[in-house]
């Protein structure tokens, strides 16, 4: 009697059947395949150090910042600029009359 009333209050539906040989099995190809994905890790770096690497620039670094190196080889200029400077700086200047970006303008200026 007192499983007929359980039955009557809660009775199977089509999505319960399968039993639990289907769940493990579903629940075993889902582990496979979440192993399978690449693992995400993180290293901890110093807020200084990463601080630093941020706010590269031409007066605190010596060198060119990211996005002025990201600008030259967008614009295949890397090895121009290392042999002559001069000619790179007049490549920039036209591509960034013709071109509206604030990063070209910005990478020219740095390069001056």
């Amino acid at each position: 009697m007192a499983n007929d009333s359980i039955l009557a209050r809660h009775p199977p539906t089509a999505t319960q059947g399968g039993g639990p040989y289907f769940s493990s099995l579903f629940n075993a190809i889902f582990i496979f395949y979440d192993r399978l994905r690449n693992p995400i890790g993180t290293r901890s770096v110093k807020i200084d150090k990463t601080y630093k690497q941020f706010s590269k620039n031409t007066l605190n670094h010596g060198g060119l910042s990211d996005l002025s190196n990201q600008v030259l080889y967008r614009f295949y200029l890397v090895d121009a600029f290392k042999e002559s400077p001069g000619d790179t700086i007049g490549k920039r200047h036209a591509i960034a009359c013709t071109d509206n970006r604030r990063e070209l303008i910005f990478a020219l200026s740095e390069l001056l």
